[in-house]
């Protein structure tokens, strides 16, 4: 199953559950590293407060970084009420939700931002509001935590609750785990929890991923020839098993981590051209090799060659007839993810006649890629040159969507 269809199914049983009633039931998720599962969540409870238009809370809870007592809550002798022997009380656990240690997802109405997040644990961020009453439980590194760790957690899973304290009815408990043969510190499974909750085998790949994508901020969106290499190379970023030894090794996670310092040492010159690295710089070799390990690396900059033949934003602005356009489709495919970077309402009609020379299988992917955030496709449609488009490549517009 991919991220996709796994949020959708998560929000649907989630919605269910609240109609009947009764508590979501759990559920696993288990895939390789770095795929995305936990950014995953944060989204399924961002489609949960948009369905429910309220608030919606999230606690993470990361069960390889605690001990036992951690689970239930720290043993308290006090004094009886009425004076006999002291009785034991619990402390809050941490997995209870509460302001300081819950994420909170608020619903804006604004169509542009429709949601705004509320930071656990930052006094600026803590979720001044009425607690909210529908919400998710994340056990992070479920399958990393200790023996002694998951049983205690294993009653959350099916219950939703460890000795007095409960979790409210409308709250679902989704753990996250690697696989035993990821070899990253997973234990085996033990027999009496597999059937406490649903396991989903989550598989990495490249389309859930384009569509996180669209969804981030500008300044933290990944560069376009990042992107593009990801869309060219899916077997070495989307793999589905950790390579043998203990070199790094490409997963979307260090794909954007390593695109994110790449952009932190551009020159400002760089910046404003629009340009990632200079190919001839050691440290940015460095830099990608430290990231997703020397193999990945050497395909990256390779890929990277394509910026040379890429054409000037202004140059196809002024001449979209005659702007430089890349021979081959793997270069044309580059060039597309750069229109869609730069697209605006002011220059959509000169860069759509500039993708209309283009192959019709890569016009047709730089038509669809814009067109995939709502906010450019409101101001493409309405255009003469998307209609000419339209009417030119009809067949293969259609067999891309069917």
């Amino acid at each position: 199953m991919d991220l996709i269809r796994c949020k959708n199914f998560l929000l649907q049983t989630h919605l269910a559950a609240l109609d009947r009633r009764e508590r979501p039931n759990a559920y696993q998720l288990l895939s390789s590293p770095g795929v995305g599962k936990s950014d995953s969540i944060f989204q399924y409870v961002a489609m949960l407060a948009l369905a429910l238009n309220q608030p919606v809370g999230l606690v993470v809870f990361m069960l390889a970084t605690i001990t036992s007592p951690d689970v239930r809550g720290f043993m308290i002798p006090i004094k009886a009420p009425d004076g006999g022997n002291p009785i034991t009380v619990f402390s809050v656990p941490p997995w209870m939700p509460r302001p300081e240690s819950m994420w909170v997802c608020e619903p804006t109405g604004d169509p542009d931002n429709p949601v705004r997040w509320h930071e656990a644990g930052t006094e600026a961020g803590t979720w001044a509001g009425p607690m909210p009453t529908v919400g998710v439980l994340f056990l992070d590194e479920w399958g990393q935590a200790d023996d002694d760790v998951k049983k205690p957690s294993a009653e959350l899973l099916l219950n939703g609750r460890v000795g007095n304290w409960v979790l409210p009815k409308t709250y679902r408990v989704i753990a996250a785990s690697n696989r035993t043969s990821d070899r990253s510190g997973v234990l085996r499974e033990l027999m009496f929890i597999i059937n406490r909750r649903g396991a989903l085998q989550i598989e990495g790949r490249l389309q859930p991923w384009l569509i996180w994508v669209e969804t981030q901020r500008e300044h933290l969106r990944p560069h376009y020839l990042t992107v593009s290499f990801a869309q060219a190379h899916p077997g070495v970023v989307f793999r589905d098993t950790v390579p043998e030894g203990y070199d790094q090794f490409c997963t979307p996670r260090s794909l954007c981590l390593m695109d994110k310092d790449l952009r932190a040492i551009r020159t400002q010159k760089q910046v404003d051209a629009g340009e990632l690295l200079d190919l001839d710089d050691p440290v940015a070799h460095e830099l990608a090799a430290a990231w997703i390990g020397p193999g990945a690396a050497g395909q990256y900059l390779a890929h990277l060659k394509y910026a040379d033949q890429m054409p000037d934003v202004e140059d196809i602005i002024k001449n979209p007839a005659t702007a430089k356009l890349p021979a081959g489709q793997d270069g044309q495919m580059v060039c597309a993810f750069k229109l869609v970077e730069h697209i605006t309402p002011e220059n959509v009609s000169p860069f759509l006649r500039y993708i209309g020379r283009m192959h019709q299988d890569m016009g047709v992917f730089a038509v669809n890629t814009i067109n995939a955030d709502d906010r450019r496709a409101r101001f493409v449609f309405p255009t003469p040159e998307y209609r000419d488009f339209q009417r030119k490549n009809k067949q293969v517009l259609f067999a891309a969507h069917s």
